[in-house]
This record gives structure tokens, C-alpha cells and sequence, in this order.
């Protein structure tokens, strides 16, 4: 069969030719977990996929969270909810892609809010946006982060 040299991290890698025209054919999905921060009390985790089954290009998908005695954190249980709120908005209005929020917030008309796609590290809060969520598709995954100290009324 024929074969496909293809460079990966440096390393040569040859594949069926075969393998690859299936890949694009059926679509491809790549998935990558990882653990963000950990503590004595909470695990946060971070999940990127990747998945492309035709069209135009794939669909990214960040999903993040934070764990505390087996239960994943939502929103209503955060301490000071308003104050995040408002540093929330404070953030989105300083992030670096503000203006394409804006724009496209108002085109789908819709205003960007908290999301549940949230995870705590040891410095803040960070919110997790996909494509077309609250920017277009070129703007990326969009993390806004809150810098924000919790204690043990997490």
C-alpha cells in the first residue's frame, strides 16, 4: 500500500495512505485531558477535542471544570457571586479580543454572560468560551480570567 511520511514532534511517522482518506472520509476526533491545578481541596481539569467530519475546517471544544469532594463546582456555589460579576465584566472588557465580542454579540444579538465552563486555580477563576460562543470561529477558544483569591468557604 501506499504510504505517507508525516513529522510529528520531530519524530518521521509513516502511515497508510489509506488511513489518512479514512480519517478525513468518516471525520477524526483528537482529545487531550489534563489536570490544571490541585490542591488539598479542589482537582480543576481541562478537556480539549478536537473533531472533524467535513466541511470547511474542524470544531474545537474546550470543556473545563473544577472538582471538590467529588462534586463538580457550578456557579451557585462560589462565594461573592455578584463580585465576581463584576470583575467578570471588568475582564471581558479588558481582554484582548473585546471588539469581536462586541460585534458579534450584537450581530447574534446576544450579550455575553457568566458560563458554567469554568475552572479555579490557585490565582483566579478562569472562563472557558467555544467558537461561535460569544466571537467568531477565528477568534478561537476565548478564556477570560478573573483573578480572585478563595478560602475555605469554597
Amino acid at each position: 500500500p501506499a504510504v505517507d511520511t508525516l513529522e510529528r514532534d520531530g519524530r518521521r511517522l509513516k502511515i497508510r495512505k489509506s488511513y489518512l482518506l479514512a480519517a478525513f472520509q468518516e471525520g477524526w476526533h483528537h482529545i487531550r485531558p489534563q489536570v490544571m491545578y490541585a490542591d488539598k481541596n479542589i482537582v480543576s481539569f481541562r478537556c480539549e477535542s478536537y473533531s472533524y467530519t467535513g466541511g470547511a475546517h474542524g470544531m474545537p471544544d474546550t470543556k473545563v471544570g473544577t472538582i471538590k469532594n467529588g462534586k463538580l463546582l457550578q456557579l451557585a456555589d462560589l462565594p461573592d457571586l455578584n463580585k465576581i460579576k463584576i470583575l467578570w465584566q471588568q475582564a471581558l472588557k479588558s481582554h484582548s479580543q473585546f471588539s469581536e465580542i462586541k460585534k458579534y454579540t450584537c450581530f447574534i444579538g446576544t450579550k455575553p454572560q457568566l458560563t458554567e465552563n469554568f475552572y479555579l486555580d490557585g490565582k483566579g477563576i478562569h472562563f472557558i468560551y467555544q467558537p461561535y460562543e460569544i466571537a467568531p470561529f477565528a477568534a478561537g477558544t476565548i478564556e477570560i480570567f478573573v483573578p480572585l483569591s478563595f478560602d475555605s468557604r469554597i
